[in-house]
């Protein structure tokens, strides 16, 4: 199925604005797999206020329930030929601290294809959406503008990474910071993985590194990356293949211009 825009800008904008009219506000706060790792009152509402736009949209399409699928951060996955894979809330600890650097991200899969992606971000209401073959577009006040990823030097970038709930993990990561440190102008730490990603689409940074990162957090960003002539693949150069049998292992991801990363 072909031009997902619709539908994903307006399941988007629901999760956005449960987003937005929780944030700054007292909200339940539970951890999952461990203290850092957590889910909120927000993520839930947000995920429930996609799901429906998105089965709505899709009924009025004329598809069956059983046609339509989920793969969803918060432990909802039902299989469909038409999939939606879900981040309701990327960057919840800093949307439970009060940062403003959190998104949503939702990515169409069809016959186990990722065709389209969006990225929303509630506080601007700035859109990234990749299609496959189609290219990939800012929406900024309803002005649409291209997005094509520039190779700049390295040591006159910026390179993101992304942290970790885990404390072995994240000493890693902090570790691979020190070792970049000297090849780069500097290196920086979002707590959002979407748009950190999102931030070399719009060549802030020039690459971005994770350890290892599940589905639901790159699925929608890695087309819009691909579509804006970048590269998303493993620590090894390989390109990522989701395994949609286990939606809960974890990808270790680099991102950016091809002639960067083979640096």
């Amino acid at each position: 199925m072909n031009n997902m825009f619709q539908t994903l800008s307006e399941a988007s904008s629901k999760g956005a604005e449960i987003l937005m009219g929780l944030y700054n506000q007292e909200i339940k706060i539970s951890a999952k797999s461990m203290p850092g790792d957590i889910v909120t009152e927000a993520d839930l509402k947000s995920q429930d206020a996609i799901v429906e736009s998105l089965l709505k949209s899709m009924f009025a399409k004329g598809f069956e329930e059983e046609e339509i699928g989920f793969i969803t951060e918060e432990n909802f996955v039902k299989p469909g030929a038409h999939t939606f894979i879900i981040d309701p809330l990327d960057g919840t600890s800093n949307y439970a601290s009060g940062s403003d650097r959190f998104a949503v991200s939702i990515a169409y899969m069809h016959n186990g294809e990722i065709l389209a992606g969006i990225i929303h971000n509630p506080v601007t209401n700035i859109i990234y959406y990749g299609e496959k073959g189609k290219g990939a577009y800012k929406i900024e006040n309803g002005k649409k503008e291209k997005l094509e990823i520039k190779e700049k030097p390295l040591e006159k970038s910026l390179v993101s990474i992304n942290s970790s709930p885990d404390p072995k993990q994240a000493v890693k990561m902090f570790q691979l910071a020190i070792d970049l440190t000297p090849h780069v102008l500097r290196v920086r730490e979002q707590g959002s993985l979407t748009l950190s990603l999102i931030g070399v689409v719009e060549n802030k940074f020039q690459a971005h590194l994770n350890l290892g990162t599940s589905v639901w957090d790159i699925a929608a960003v890695k087309i819009i990356i691909e579509e804006a002539g970048g590269v998303v693949m493993d620590w090894r150069g390989n390109p990522i293949n989701f395994d949609f049998e286990e939606v809960n292992k974890h990808y270790p991801v680099l991102a950016g211009h091809s002639n960067v990363l083979k640096k």
